[in-house]
């Protein structure tokens, strides 16, 4: 199975800003563009969501107490 690439806020930062200027020089066209790495910008600053494992594990043992 492939991992997906995880992006940092600091790698996206200018990204923004490249597709920002997209959308002042050729205008709403390139909006879609600017909406998509503002939400990917928005998602890399949350963080990481629990392992799947360490949730289960939590689970069993507050079952056991």
């Amino acid at each position: 199975m492939k991992r997906r690439q995880t992006y940092t806020p600091e790698d996206l930062e200018p990204l923004l800003i490249f597709f920002a200027e997209l959308v002042d020089e050729y205008g709403p066209v390139m909006q879609p563009w600017l909406d998509r790495f503002e939400m990917e910008y928005e998602k890399a600053k949350q963080p990481p969501p629990p392992k799947q494992a360490d949730r289960i594990r939590a689970k069993l043992a507050a079952e056991k107490s």
